[in-house]
């Protein structure tokens, strides 16, 4: 049984032919945590990730799920899948687009 049957992460998505596995997983364990922590199922925006993480990920060629999570501290957060969604390929990063976290982490130690 996957944790989507206890309402613990949103529906299965599809990456079509755009190699975001890397901005999927970090969006998976930010649902995942959040909820837990808060209660809240919430849909953090894989596309600012792929649009806007260029630090050390490469979009749609690429990326690593530890290089995404300094991006999300740094930027407070993510904007929600809805306001921001996935369209399976790159575009040019908005800075308006990035404002409006709805899911945040902290750095640790």
């Amino acid at each position: 049984m996957g944790l989507h049957l206890y309402k613990r992460l949103t529906r299965v998505k599809n990456q079509g032919s755009c190699g975001s596995c890397w901005a999927f997983e970090t969006v998976t364990a930010m649902e995942g945590i959040n909820h837990i922590v808060t209660e809240n199922l919430t849909e953090p925006s894989k596309q600012v990730l792929i649009d806007c993480d260029t630090t050390y990920n490469n979009g749609c060629n690429g990326g690593l799920m530890g290089c995404a999570f300094p991006f999300i501290v740094s930027n407070g957060g993510l904007r929600n899948e809805e306001d921001y969604p996935y369209i399976m390929e790159e575009e040019t990063c908005s800075s308006m687009r990035k404002a409006l976290a709805s899911v945040a982490i902290e750095a640790s130690a």
